[in-house]
């Protein structure tokens, strides 16, 4: 010590003040020392709050887990909104600092009535049990809003009871569906003066799997309501309803249905099997349509047939039978089949109608194919003489006739020519009536067609002393596409009637034409007028009736079936068109008919208003192309070789007689099989086939032909038919037939046909040349 002191007593001033401040720097990092050991002291105190706040955080989010799935878990076996509420209701009693509440539904009729509640006192919850539609209490479960409502709103709250009950918080929680309040769960606190935020949040993540929840049950209700009325609507039909569970078990059938089938309600609680309803010979076609076993894994379920209808034979409980259409659709739930469910109808009397009205049918179809088979006969048998009739008169015309027995011919060739329009227009009704007339479309000029049509009763006119012409509007074109046949048929109709029933005057034929619907080919519209009788207007009426005149002196001074203006009907309807008339007795008619064509655009031109009279009509084909008949035939008289094949004795003289004055000689066969023979012997340009023949007819003799011989040795055959139905004229073209004439035989006709075979001569001559 003493020396220490002896020390300092030798230190310098400065050495003591060194010393000193050092010792003051030790105490000084001393105190930071401690300093800092309180700071780290306090962070870690923070650390182990925020830690703790974590740890209770994670608390409450598996607190919140496990309630939802608790929550989840009880709602799946929910039945009824209101076993599900309560089960939401427990689960909200299980937050922290929530004390007690009640479940409110809404009513049909706007009300609101609790119906769970706890941790409430007996008299608060009687006094608040019913609420009316426009109670405070009803209004704020209807809003359908979260409200939390804190210690200031009770202790200004008009509901005294609230204060009494001790509440210190409370939350409205909306059960919506539909957008639409539908219940709420008011909960109240006697812990907080606010409900806390974890609070909130477990409140709010309920509801928010509360909201799949109540849908699900609101749509099973719907279903089971569904299910209700669709029951309730089962009983009520005549018919049996029935349904199947996934292995044919019938889980429900309607009383109509356990009546037809014998069974009691007894019976299908034990358990009854579909295919114990089923006749045995139909329960394997049942398993198949159905499909009611287990659908196999593989096969996914969209490709069974979700629909079946199908005709069974049913089986009574006493064995007994009966036929019935089964309609059936599948029954789906989650992609799985659970059953089938459909009606069965018993068709005993549909079946009984059925065979009658098949046995009707088969009678009106034997019904119909006499009717036709006697109508070809009757138009075979009657057209056979009249093609010697109307052919003879033809060539004793054309022979040196004085004028008494000119007279006779022609009264002879009149009858013939009227007799053959009757069984036209007959023959015409009957297509008609049985649907099988049907049309065709061909290029048509215009001029030339009215010019041929007006042509054929230029002779009647001249006799009568009228004037017969036309006028086209300049608007209409040249050329158009529609059915020549029945457009000639129902214009020469009707200006046969207007020159049969005009005395002096004129007919005059106009043709005018309006654009189609949405701007698609054209109507022309055609005008018969005539200066003849006229018509009383009560009797018009009766114009387009079948065999109706107008009245029956008409039919006794003109004569006619009244047919006409029938047929001329139908046709134009046929043809999509329409006809009507305008008449003024002692003046004269028109008829008028309009029907839509398509215009010939490669061929179409306008004219420009033409005008023709009888006496331009008269011309032939021959005048047309600048040459004679005289000089037609000697192009062709010496080259072209004709056979005919008939087997009727009058009608080979007649054609031949007719091919002689056209200039033709020719051959006869008399059947098929001799034709094939003369063939096989030398070659023939022309062949005029008669269909019906013994041994081999024109049918089978063309298609043979056809067959055998080489497209090049081929001759022109044209069929001889005294038949002149629907179809006569395909079965010939079908065989191989190049054309068609139908008996009786025209002069016309035959120059047409041997006009026809020229060309093919020639074509023919080059191929053989080659």
């Amino acid at each position: 010590m003493l020396e220490n002191a002896n020390d300092l007593g030798k230190k310098s001033p400065a050495n003591i003040k060194d010393e000193r401040e050092k010792e003051a720097k030790r105490e000084a990092e001393a105190k930071e020392d401690i300093a800092e050991l309180i700071r780290a002291n306090r962070h870690l105190e923070r650390s182990n709050e925020m830690l703790q706040a974590k740890i209770n955080e994670r608390r409450h989010i598996e607190e919140l887990l496990l309630l939802q799935r608790d929550l989840a878990v009880a709602l799946i076996s929910a039945d009824s909104i209101k076993e599900a509420l309560g089960r939401i209701f427990d689960a909200t009693l299980r937050i922290e600092g929530i004390d007690g509440g009640a479940v409110y539904l809404v009513d049909k009729a706007g009300g609101v009535n609790m119906v769970l509640h706890k941790g409430l006192s007996e008299r608060f919850a009687k006094g608040c049990s019913d609420c009316s539609p426009n109670s405070a209490r009803a209004q704020i479960v209807k809003a359908g809003k979260w409200v939390y409502r804190d210690r200031s709103y009770i202790a200004s709250s008009p509901f005294e009871d609230l204060r009494v009950e001790g509440f210190r918080s409370i939350a409205d929680f909306p059960v919506k569906h539909n957008d639409r309040a539908i219940a709420a769960i008011i909960l109240v606190s006697r812990t907080f003066d606010d409900f806390p935020q974890n609070a909130r949040m477990a409140l709010e993540a309920l509801a928010a799997l509360t909201a799949g929840i109540i849908a699900r049950i609101k749509a099973e209700e719907a279903v089971k309501e569904s299910e209700r009325r669709y029951r309730e609507l089962a009983e009520l039909l005549p018919q049996t309803v029935f349904e199947l569970d996934a292995q044919g078990n019938i889980i429900f059938a309607n009383s109509f249905g356990l009546a037809t089938f014998g069974y009691t309600p007894d019976d299908l609680k034990k358990g009854l099997h579909v295919l114990k309803v089923v006749a045995s010979e139909e329960r394997r076609r049942m398993e198949e349509d159905l499909g009611y076993q287990i659908v196999p894994p593989s096969l996914p379920l969209h490709t069974l047939p979700r629909h079946s209808s199908d005709e069974y034979r049913m089986l009574r409980k006493d064995d007994s039978t009966f036929p019935a259409m089964v309609y059936a659709t599948r029954i789906e739930r989650d992609g799985k089949l659970v059953g089938w469910r459909g009606i069965v109808t018993d068709i005993t009397e549909r079946k009984a109608s059925e065979k009658a009205l098949k046995q009707a049918k088969e009678s009106a179809e034997e019904g119909a194919k006499a009717k036709a088979e006697f109508l070809a006969n009757m138009s075979h048998e009657i057209r056979t003489p009249m093609n010697a009739v109307i052919g003879m008169t033809g060539l004793l015309l054309g022979s040196s006739l004085d004028f008494e027995q000119r007279e006779c011919v022609e009264i002879i060739k009149c009858s013939g020519d009227a007799l053959l329009a009757t069984i036209n227009d007959i023959l015409d009704f009957s297509k008609i009536e049985a649907g099988r007339m049907e049309l065709e479309k061909k290029t048509i000029h215009l001029q030339s067609f009215l010019a041929g049509s007006l042509n054929l009763l230029a002779a009647n006119a001249r006799e009568k002393g009228l004037k017969l012409h036309y006028q086209i509007d300049g608007s209409v074109p040249d050329s158009i596409n529609s059915d020549p046949t029945r457009l000639r048929q129902i214009l020469i109709n009707l200006l046969s009637n207007a020159v049969k029933f005009t005395e002096e005057g004129e007919v005059m034929v106009t043709v005018s034409s309006q654009v189609g619907q949405a701007g698609h080919g054209i109507h022309l519209h055609f005008a018969v007028q005539d200066t003849g009788i006229g018509i009383p207007p009560e009797r018009i009426n009766r114009l387009f009736q079948s065999f109706s005149q107008v009245d029956m002196s008409t039919t006794r001074k003109y004569g006619g079936t009244g047919l006409g203006l029938a047929i001329c009907q139908k046709l134009v309807g046929i043809m999509g068109g329409r006809i009507w008339v305008k008449s003024e007795l002692g003046k004269g008619s028109t008829f008028h008919f309009s029907v839509p064509v398509d215009i010939d655009y490669s061929l179409a031109s306008s004219l420009g208003g033409k005008d023709a009279s009888s006496t331009c009509l008269r011309q032939s084909l021959c005048q047309a192309q600048g040459r004679t008949e005289g000089d037609f035939h000697k192009e062709i008289n010496d080259e072209l070789r004709i056979l005919i094949a008939e087997d009727n004795e009058v009608n080979k003289r007649v054609i031949k007689k007719m091919l002689r004055k056209l200039g033709f000689r020719a051959d006869i066969a008399d059947d098929g099989q001799e034709v094939l023979e003369a063939l096989e012997k030398q070659f023939y340009d022309l062949i005029l086939m008669d269909i019906q023949m013994p041994k081999m007819d024109g049918l089978e003799a063309a298609s043979l032909i056809r067959k055998r011989w080489p497209l090049a040795e081929q001759p022109c055959i044209i069929a001889l038919t005294a038949c002149a139905l629907e179809g006569d004229r395909e079965r010939c073209l079908d065989a191989g037939m190049d054309g068609y004439i139908s008996k009786p035989v025209k002069m016309e006709d035959l120059r047409e046909a041997l006009g026809k075979c020229e060309p093919q001569r020639v074509q023919r001559d080059v191929k053989l040349d080659r």
